[in-house]
């Protein structure tokens, strides 16, 4: 089994190389999406906040992708005293919505996710259509790297 802050590729099942920051670029790029990239990546903080701030930037993506295809992204990152922000911003999106099915259940992970450590997640609607999506996740403890 790889080191937790090993290869970010693959899943966080155990099954292989834990997610973590330094495949962010290739998740953006993958996504087929017009992102942006703003702020400073904390490459340095520890797995658990790593893969939690990949997870959070994965589902927005996921869901920009089904739900305002087209839109232009902006993901920004904030680390603000002993925590990081992790924000994912999308514009209306220029294309009609896939109309996949949504249980909501990547949300629900996320934010249980994000508070297990003492964290938030927040997300809802933009005043100009859009959608915001904010994670807040603790940079204490166990959490930060070596």
């Amino acid at each position: 089994m790889p080191a937790p802050d090993g290869p970010a590729t693959g899943s966080d099942t155990g099954r292989g190389p834990r997610p973590g920051l330094d495949g962010l670029d290739r998740l953006m790029a993958d996504s087929g999406l017009d992102v942006t990239l703003t702020g400073e990546v904390p490459r340095d903080a520890g797995p658990a906040v790593q893969r939690a701030a990949y997870r959070t930037v994965q589902e927005a993506l996921t869901n920009v992708r089904k739900h305002a295809p087209g839109s232009a992204v902006e993901v920004a990152f904030h680390r603000s005293g002993t925590a990081v922000e992790v924000t994912v911003a999308n514009t209306v999106g220029r294309h009609p919505a896939l109309g996949l099915p949504s249980a909501r259940h990547g949300l629900i992970g996320l934010r249980e996710r994000a508070e297990q450590p003492g964290g938030a997640l927040s997300h809802g609607p933009t005043p100009d259509g859009g959608c915001l999506l904010h994670a807040r996740l603790p940079l204490g403890g166990a959490a930060h790297g070596p």
